[in-house]
């Protein structure tokens, strides 16, 4: 049966790919308002959750395949470009069906074990259905693809009548509530409602405000200001408001204003001639704003004219992918002005510490032979996250082993092309040790990273607290679950423990959030549980002492990441110390704590 919400399942496959990934995109932000869509060429994210410094914490990829029909061979490409241009350590895929169990293994087999560096799980279409549900965010989704807009109206002609005349401010203001609230479901843009009577004080939009329509009723004003949930939401619209001017002398008028306008600056009122409308129109003001456009008089105003850029501006940087045998990393290459001496082209960028400068005689695309290209490149330890760091490293190993570096382009559809390949490198072969050294160190970082979902950024040299600090936290996501023996215990309580917590034995567990600092930053690592089958203890104000009961020594220890136990549901402790016990009394000494601790 449908829920008040909306209907138990959505008819996700009656949306287009395009329309999916739109979806993927506003079910991502489900997770954090902080996710923001990747648009144009995505390099495999349809959306990514930025971390400091333009890192990306965690990236999403909606695919609309039907049941049974997933195309791995496309999920591994898209895949492939999000670890080389964004480099997460955390990817979720968005499908529109719940996968079988031979998919659910695939999706490990076929993705996940290709790419050790990323951490790589899916939301089935039942977990995309929850969040359209049970979340705002969701609700604001499913209302702009699947509900009926006239029966929205509806619903809120029937709230708005509620309550027959209207006999108090209070009433009103319920009213105003509801429109606000009807209004609020659109998940592009949010809206402020503000109405005005003669002579009382005129209220300015807010500068992000994209739109202002403003609706005159006898001698009251009534103006809904809009602006954008987050940025590029008018891009997924379509585009923004815009002008067309009609056909007659009044659109000649209105022309002559607008450039007016543009050429002198200033502000001007036009008051025939032009119609204001939208490529599509926005849930919150469908029934408001017109399908065909709003006519009325349109204040434009513009600043001094704009020059165009001279003819040495900065060009759009180049997307490409440095390869070698078992690495490879995206960079923007941009032109250096001027180019290197003796060549009319100089192209350069940079990831992970790896710094790269392809120069070339003559047009980039006529490059033929080692005499008319050079491929220089610098590498310095300790930049970027450990990822992108280890990416770059491998690369530059492998160059000075004498395996040859490839520079390839990347096409519009996405496939890509070579552009250069650089057979020998010289650099400091005396080095490599330490370099090799570096290298096993991070992939450490990088494991530890996988786990926790979000970049690290190791400096070079490392120092001892960071190497002893990357070690414990290994220790921990090496170890999820463990059983072992012990002799006795104590727990810190940061308040005193719950009244059923009596001396005496008890079957009790600990729930821990494990914390440590990793280069200069404190990390939640994850949930410890330590589960306790048989355990005499004593209760000394803050602290829980224990010992083995019935002899049985047995500990059942497990450990949860941080995706799937988040710090807000660890109850986080100040100072990673603290616990929550839950205690039950013991069973009969004949029982095992390994059978079910």
């Amino acid at each position: 049966m449908p829920s008040a919400k909306g209907p138990e399942d959505y008819p996700l496959h009656d949306l287009t790919p395009e329309r999916f990934e739109q979806l993927g995109f506003l079910v991502a932000r489900t997770e954090s308002a902080s996710v923001v869509p990747v648009r144009n060429k995505d390099r495999g994210l349809d959306a990514r959750l930025p971390g400091p410094n333009g890192t990306t914490r965690r990236g999403f990829q909606a695919k609309r395949y039907a049941a049974g029909a997933i195309k791995w061979a496309e999920c591994r490409s898209s895949l492939r470009a999000a670890a080389a241009f964004w480099r997460p350590p955390y990817v979720t895929f968005i499908f529109a069906e719940d996968l079988s169990a031979k998919e659910q293994k695939q999706l490990e087999t076929e993705l996940a074990d290709h790419f050790p560096l990323v951490r790589v799980d899916h939301w089935p279409g039942s977990e995309v259905n929850r969040r359209l549900r049970d979340t705002t965010q969701g609700q604001r989704a499913a209302a702009w693809l699947f509900e009926d807009d006239k029966a929205n109206l509806e619903a809120m002609r029937r709230a708005m009548a509620t309550g027959g005349e209207l006999n108090s401010p209070l009433q009103a203001a319920e009213r105003q509530a509801v429109i606000q609230k009807y209004m609020d479901q659109d998940p592009h843009i949010a809206y402020t409602m503000v109405s005005r009577g003669p002579g009382a004080p005129e209220t300015a939009p807010h500068p992000s405000t994209f739109l202002s329509v403003v609706m005159q009723f006898d001698d009251q004003e009534i103006r809904f200001d809009a602006t954008e949930r987050y940025p590029g939401a008018l891009d997924d619209l379509g585009g923004g408001p815009r002008l067309s001017l009609s056909d007659d002398d009044a659109g000649n008028a209105a022309a002559k204003a607008l450039d007016d306008v543009a050429r002198d600056g200033g502000t001007q009122i036009i008051e025939t001639g032009v119609q204001t409308d939208m490529p599509q129109v926005p849930l919150g003001l469908r029934g408001l704003l017109p399908d065909d456009g709003l006519t009325g008089p349109v204040e434009v105003s513009a600043g001094p004219r704009y020059e165009e850029p001279d003819q040495h501006a900065e060009e759009k940087p180049i997307p490409v992918l440095v390869c070698v045998a078992d690495a490879e990393i995206g960079m923007q290459l941009a032109a250096l002005d001027p180019p290197k001496k003796g060549f009319d082209i100089s192209l350069a960028g940079t990831a992970g510490g790896l710094e790269l400068v392809q120069s070339v005689r003559g047009a980039l695309a006529d490059s033929h032979g080692p005499s008319n290209w050079v491929m220089d490149f610098r590498h310095n330890l300790g930049d970027g996250t450990a990822t992108e760091q280890l990416l770059a490293a491998r690369i530059v190993l492998a160059g000075l082993l004498g395996q040859p570096i490839e520079l390839r382009g990347l096409n519009d559809d996405g496939s890509d092309r070579p552009l250069a390949t650089l057979q020998g490198v010289t650099g400091d072969t005396d080095n490599l040790e330490h370099l090799q050294s570096w290298i096993g160190y991070l992939e450490l970082v990088a494991e530890l990273e996988r786990w926790l979902g979000e970049p690290l950024s190791p400096s070079s040299p490392a120092t001892e607290e960071d190497r002893s600090a990357v070690a414990r936290a290994l220790g921990l996501i090496r170890n999820t679950d463990v059983v072992g023996t012990w002799s006795s215990f104590t727990l810190q309580m940061r308040e005193p423990p719950p009244s059923e917590i009596e001396d005496g034995p008890q079957t009790l567990v600990s729930l821990t959030p494990r914390y440590d600092t990793l280069f200069g930053e404190r990390h939640y690592l994850g949930l410890q549980m330590d589960a306790f089958h048989q355990a005499n203890i004593t209760i000394d104000g803050l602290e829980i002492h224990g010992a083995p009961a019935n002899g049985d020594e047995t500990v059942h220890v497990t450990f949860t990441s941080p995706a799937e136990a988040p710090a807000e549901a660890a109850h986080d402790a100040a100072d990673g110390s603290g616990a929550r016990i839950l205690t039950r009394p013991a069973p009969p000494s004949d029982r095992h704590a390994d059978n079910g601790a």
